[in-house]
């Protein structure tokens, strides 16, 4: 009995040993449209932010913004610090924008940039 209590024992520390992928980042892959901003609603298709999932805390993001008919696009990496802060660097821009996780599930993220600004965004 002791030898069986202690193989469980052995299963489940190399089971909580084992690197786990943040919960956020399974999340994160696909497209997401931004839903509000500072509590005001935004239209549909304003900004879009597309995650690619590379690595358990890595990938690409490209934002698109569309204003007015004018479309801008910025893409480059981002980095996901233990489901809390998102990291994006920019492609050839030495400026790092930084976004805290205030909430997240499957179908909505919300976002607080560094001026405390308030994105929420709704999963395509």
């Amino acid at each position: 009995m002791k030898n069986l209590f202690l193989g469980f024992v052995a299963i489940a520390m190399i089971f909580a040993s084992c690197s786990k992928e943040y919960t956020l980042n399974n999340q994160l892959n696909g497209s997401w449209d931004l839903s509000t901003y500072d509590a005001n609603a935004v239209t549909s298709g304003f900004k879009t932010l597309a995650f690619t999932k590379a690595s358990d805390t890595k990938g690409t993001l490209v934002i698109t913004t569309a204003v007015f008919g004018i479309t801008t696009t910025e893409s480059g990496s981002y980095v996901l610090e233990s489901d809390t802060k998102i990291t994006f660097t920019p492609s050839g821009a030495a400026n790092v924008q930084v976004y805290t996780v205030v909430a997240h599930s499957s179908s909505s993220l919300t976002l607080q940039d560094a001026n405390a600004h308030i994105w929420v965004l709704i999963k395509k």
